[in-house]
């Protein structure tokens, strides 16, 4: 805000998150200019912005603010609007059963990935813990990061049969064979 000399301009703007933490990784925040900072909201900024509008009012003797014709405005502009392929219901259900899954297990953390075969499109996506972004101020910023698409993630026994599968059908070996591999070591 700024006022002076009978100059008065105020911007009001506020994102609000209804859904609080449910997709919050994905979804990202705003700072206190609606600027994304994180997720969606930064990744696609520049489309959902849109173009902010003004005009100028006057004040009658009691205070009241009128807009006058005679007076010039610009009217704002909305930003696009994006669709993601997360499904609201998967999702809730996806982030319920890992929050419960980490409860049972004693976990400090934990990633889970819904995924369409048949299309690749995401239906849900989580990293527990999780935040609130309308309140990213007492996040833990370890709790931000979608862990699921920052962190490396080592697939290891779960990969060897794409490795065996691949060595098999360029018969550079046989089902038959056997390897020794130092009892683990190699």
């Amino acid at each position: 805000n700024y006022s002076g000399r009978g100059l008065v301009f105020k911007v009001d703007r506020e994102r609000y998150y209804p859904y609080k933490e449910l997709a919050s990784q994905i979804i990202g925040f705003t700072d206190v200019d609606g600027t994304g900072i994180n997720g969606v909201e930064a990744q696609f900024d520049s489309l959902l912005q849109g173009k902010p509008g003004w005009t100028i009012l006057r004040k009658d003797g009691l205070g009241s603010s009128m807009p006058s014709p005679r007076f010039p405005s610009i009217e704002p502009v909305d930003g696009y609007d994006i669709d993601l392929t997360i499904d609201f219901e998967y999702q809730t259900i996806l982030e319920e059963a890992l929050s419960q899954g980490l409860e049972k297990y004693n976990a400090e953390s934990g990633m889970a990935l819904l995924m369409n075969p048949g299309n690749g499109a995401i239906l849900g996506m989580t990293s527990l813990p999780s935040y609130d972004p309308n309140n990213v101020v007492r996040a833990n910023p370890a709790n931000i990061k979608n862990r699921i698409i920052t962190n490396i993630y080592e697939p290891g026994s779960t990969f060897k049969i794409v490795t065996a599968t691949a060595a098999l059908a360029e018969n550079i070996v046989s089902i038959s064979d056997i390897f020794y591999c130092e009892q683990g070591k190699i």
